[in-house]
Parts: structure tokens; C-alpha cells; sequence
């Protein structure tokens, strides 16, 4: 744990824009669907990979892929750094928590993530 801690500490302490060019496993990704209620796991072994959309230059958008798994099945999780679901789940990790269940309101820039 203590390896989970030291990377967990340090993505909640900076929770800056950083680009990565590194390659990440390629896996389906999680859908997440609005008014229901879904159970995953977090794989907090290693640092999230990040993914930067700079199309828009002024307002890039950098994403963490989050390697999870749902229903048995491993997926990666897209989410915005910005979006207040990534700190809960980086410092829930820091205290041990793998296992959360997510609920999803809203559609695409309107959607709203809660731990419940």
C-alpha cells in the first residue's frame, strides 16, 4: 500500500495539467448511463495515464484513463480531471478504497458523477 500512497499523495496534492505521451492498454471503455447506479474497481496500482484534447488551445481538456473493472469485465474509465468525481476517487484511494459505486445524472456536458 504504502507504493499506492506515495503516487496517490502526490496526484492529490497536484492535480495540475500535465501532458503524458506514454501508451496505456487499449481496453473498452466504461459507459456510463444517466439515472442508474454502476459498481467498479479501481486498479490504483500505478499512476493514471493522462490524455490531453487540444483542439480548443485556449481550454485543452486533459482526461485521467482510469483502469477499472466492471461486471468482471476490465475497462478503462475517461474522466476529466477537472470533474469533482477524480479527487474523491484519488483521495478515497489514498485512504485504501478500491471498490465504489457511482451514480450518473445528466447528459454529456451537463452530467454530474456521485459516489453513493
Amino acid at each position: 500500500m504504502d507504493n499506492n500512497a506515495d503516487w496517490l499523495s502526490k496526484e492529490a496534492a497536484t492535480f495540475t495539467d500535465k501532458k503524458s505521451n506514454e501508451t496505456y492498454e487499449q481496453l473498452p471503455s466504461l459507459k456510463l448511463v444517466s439515472d442508474k447506479d454502476i459498481e467498479i474497481d479501481v486498479d490504483f496500482s500505478k499512476p493514471f495515464h493522462k490524455w490531453t484534447d487540444d483542439s480548443d488551445i485556449k481550454k485543452p481538456i486533459m482526461k485521467a484513463i482510469i483502469p477499472i473493472t466492471s461486471a468482471g469485465v476490465k475497462m478503462n474509465l475517461w474522466l476529466n480531471i477537472k470533474n469533482p468525481l477524480y479527487p474523491q476517487l484519488i483521495n478515497a484511494g489514498r485512504n485504501g478504497q478500491t471498490h465504489f459505486k457511482i451514480h450518473t445524472e445528466g447528459k454529456m456536458k451537463d452530467t454530474k458523477y456521485s459516489i453513493v
